[in-house]
């Protein structure tokens, strides 16, 4: 594998990590100072907001500021927003703390929706043929690898220094990567790649404007394709259901079981297992259905997990049922989300 490639799937993983830390630590926090469990709930779930904002406008911004430099300044973000997760249980006001939980989850999640689309972006420039479907395999191994690391990391680090040192040690494991972007990424001569992207998208642009009676249309054009709205809509009901279920299922477990946060944080490396065994098997599944019935049926199963991994009173008050969902769940994660950026890309060329 090329070094290049080694470089975008660590802040691929990166990301994932960071990502992963704010499910099993804020439910408590909130639920300590008397706060409402669905504002907790909000703050997860709204990074699907910034994340499609993001891919949107990836390209346009692309073009103003450059790939790497906006993939520099994103890294960058990220790991900024990382820290000022860990520093704003200090913030007394509940207000303030609210509105800081909901600004800060709006800029993290925007920077990892650029960094991981400007990623993907990258390989696929510096990758052809089965290259590049074995780069972005990986890519999405890296994924459910950062989403393994980060549960760990939470169960070690909460237990030694409490809710704050996770956000700090990741934080500049996160600053790792601006390191490597700047000393590989740009050393290996991308902006050459990105100029060369540049002329023959605008060629491509030349030929569609002069079809149109040179109208230009603009990002949210792409809006205008149905099959569009339903690719994102189905991507936002699969990140709220996981960012809805996490904050009830962390105090259900403490209340319930008497399972402590960095325990429930385990909990939550089985769904990464799913994801991850999804990952392996989804050529398999795919050939068996197209994406669009992939999907469908992968919402249907995730709807049906839910049941398992709620506090349920039809079921036997046992957290065993619990695992099987959160991995099943995982699973299902792998399902929706890898056909669904598959006929993204196809809505794209088009």
């Amino acid at each position: 594998m090329k070094k290049e490639q080694i470089v975008l799937c660590y802040l691929n993983a990166l990301g994932a990590m960071a990502y992963s830390l704010i499910a099993p630590l804020f439910p408590p926090l909130f639920k300590e100072r008397g706060i409402e469990n669905i504002i907790c709930s909000y703050i997860i779930a709204i990074i699907s907001l910034t994340n499609i904002i993001a891919a949107i406008y990836c390209s346009h911004l692309s073009q103003k500021f450059g790939q790497l430099n906006l993939l520099l300044f994103c890294v960058i973000g990220q790991t900024f927003s990382t820290f000022f997760y860990g520093f704003i249980v200090f913030i007394t006001n509940e207000t303030l703390f609210i509105i800081a939980g909901f600004a800060n989850r709006l800029f993290h999640g925007f920077c990892t929706g650029i960094v991981n689309v400007a990623s993907f972006a990258i390989t696929s420039q510096i990758n052809k043929g089965k290259e590049l479907e074995t780069a972005t395999g990986y890519m999405a191994l890296s994924w459910g690898a950062g989403l393994t690391v980060g549960p760990t990391i939470i169960g070690i680090l909460f237990d030694l220094g409490g809710y704050s040192l996770p956000f700090i040690i990741v934080g500049f494991i996160t600053f790792s990567g601006v390191y490597y972007t700047y000393y590989i990424l740009y050393k290996a001569d991308l902006e050459k790649l990105e100029r060369d992207s540049k002329i023959e998208e605008n060629i491509n642009n030349t030929e569609i404007n002069n079809e149109n009676d040179n109208n230009r249309e603009s990002y949210m054009s792409v809006l205008k394709y149905p099959p569009t709205i339903y690719l994102a809509l189905c991507l936002i009901i699969e990140l709220n259901t996981l960012a809805f279920y996490v904050p009830t299922l962390v105090n259900y477990l403490k209340d319930s079981f008497d399972i402590s946060t960095s325990k429930a944080s385990l909990f939550f490396l089985l769904s990464t297992f799913g994801y991850v065994l999804c990952t392996q098997v989804i050529n398999t599944i795919t050939n068996l259905f197209n994406n669009f019935k992939l999907i469908f049926y992968g919402l249907f199963f995730g709807a049906f997990c839910c049941l398992f991994i709620a506090p349920m009173g039809i079921l036997p008050h046992s957290y065993i049922f619990i695992l099987i969902g959160i991995f099943c769940e995982g699973f299902t994660q792998g399902i929706i989300n890898i056909p669904t950026f598959i006929e993204l890309t196809n809505v794209g060329k088009k």
